[in-house]
């Protein structure tokens, strides 16, 4: 989600047409499906990765919690961030693509 700055370059009128309220349901189902698109490109990661190495499966909830705790760990949960949901997805998509193409070459 783009932060409070960048508010200014939305015209008032699709602000109000749109409402407050509505913004902040989307903003939260925007952040809902950041948080399973990362999951389940950590779930592959780990399949492709770890579980070679020994250690078990990592399911869908248990990625959520992972992913989530990490965030707050490293600070990734700050408003002051300059970076949008969908540029976020890309970022994790991105990444999940790369490890699908050294994962071909395993």
């Amino acid at each position: 989600m783009k932060t409070a700055t960048a508010m200014k370059d939305v015209p008032q009128e699709a602000l109000a047409a749109l409402g407050m309220s509505t913004l902040g349901v989307m903003g939260l189902l925007y952040v809902v499906l950041l948080i399973i698109v990362r999951a389940c490109c950590l779930t592959k990661l780990w399949a492709w990765f770890v579980v070679p190495l020994g250690l078990p499966a990592l399911g869908i909830l248990a990625a959520i919690g992972l992913t989530m705790t990490l965030s707050v760990l490293l600070g990734l949960h700050r408003l002051e961030s300059k970076i949008t949901v969908l540029q976020s997805l890309c970022g994790v998509l991105m990444t999940t693509g790369l490890g699908w193409c050294i994962h071909l070459f395993m």
